[in-house]
């Protein structure tokens, strides 16, 4: 894999109620400023955006009320509310995703992607955005065995990323109270170590480079390639992108942690801002899960 195939991080999805989405809890609209979404092609699904700005965001999305049974047959449909359930990789181009389901298919390891699905939405103002989606799967699944959010989609435009996700053009919805820039990493962690051998091949072939040993029983690292690499590279005190690694990371993680086995999958996700730490957290709906998303400081 080249550099220019090489997976970028697009945008990581959290799950609400139709009704959370509509009237968003103080904690969150006091740390980030939300931007307008839009209802999907499909009608189905309906989402608002916090935009960062180093080019990822923050879905949160719901499904529409009146749509039972599509969100029954939804690959989200099942997933629990309140929570992060999947993210998602972009690239150049059609092309390279071609590339990319070719290398995660000849790992021998059983994940594969499905052909590209057609999908868009419409925006406030009217643009139309049009992208294709690929979604992972393994032949002979056992029902329940997988959480759903162990391996990224993908999301390719065929409408200028920038209409998806418009961070450089609107500068005043990458500004937000908790001085979140961007993404510092993500953690998946699983309960089942076979499987988290078989998720570290995988993520050596999405990623385009081998996972180093990280701290833990079983734990691997890649670096995260963002849309704005400049931002991630002038911020870190690096030379180039070949040189980090700690930061911003993808960690994959075998836990046996009561709340992974549980869940059999969890994502962490980590912000970074320009001075602030701590944690920001809260519930996104009443009897929901505590959300929490760590900041870590850049040192500005």
């Amino acid at each position: 894999m080249t550099p220019e195939t090489a997976a970028i991080l697009d945008h990581i999805v959290i799950l609400v109620p139709y009704s959370t989405l509509l009237n968003l809890p103080t904690w969150l609209t006091d740390a980030f400023t939300i931007s307008p979404g839009g209802r999907h092609a499909d009608g189905v699904t309906e989402n608002k955006l916090i935009l960062f700005s180093d080019g990822v965001y923050l879905e949160l999305i719901a499904f529409v009320p009146g749509k039972e049974a599509e969100r029954e047959r939804h690959r989200w449909g099942h997933r629990r509310e309140g929570t992060i359930i999947d993210w998602a990789n972009t690239l150049q181009t059609e092309e390279d995703l071609d590339i990319v389901r070719d290398l995660v298919r000849d790992t021998g390891v059983g994940f594969e992607y499905d052909k590209p699905v057609e999908g868009g939405r419409t925006r406030p103002d009217g643009v139309e955005l049009k992208w294709v989606t690929s979604s992972w799967f393994i032949e002979g699944d056992t029902p329940g065995y997988f959480a759903g959010e162990e391996l990224p989609f993908w999301c390719v435009d065929r409408t200028p990323r920038e209409f998806r996700v418009p961070y450089k053009t609107a500068p005043d919805a990458t500004s937000h109270h908790s001085e979140a820039l961007g993404v510092a990493g993500l953690t998946v962690s699983v309960a089942d170590g076979i499987l988290s051998a078989m998720l570290k091949y995988t993520y050596d072939a999405i990623q385009g480079i081998e996972g180093r040993k990280a701290q833990g029983v079983y734990a691997h690292k890649w670096p995260l390639h963002l849309p704005d690499e400049e931002l991630v590279i002038s911020l870190a005190g690096l030379e180039n992108r070949e040189s980090r690694l700690s930061w911003p990371s993808l960690c994959l993680m075998w836990s046996d942690n009561e709340e992974v086995v549980n869940e059999k999958c969890l994502i962490k996700l980590y912000l970074l801002s320009k001075s602030k730490t701590g944690t920001i957290g809260g519930e996104l709906g009443e009897g929901l899960p505590y959300l929490e998303i760590e900041l870590v400081s850049s040192g500005q």
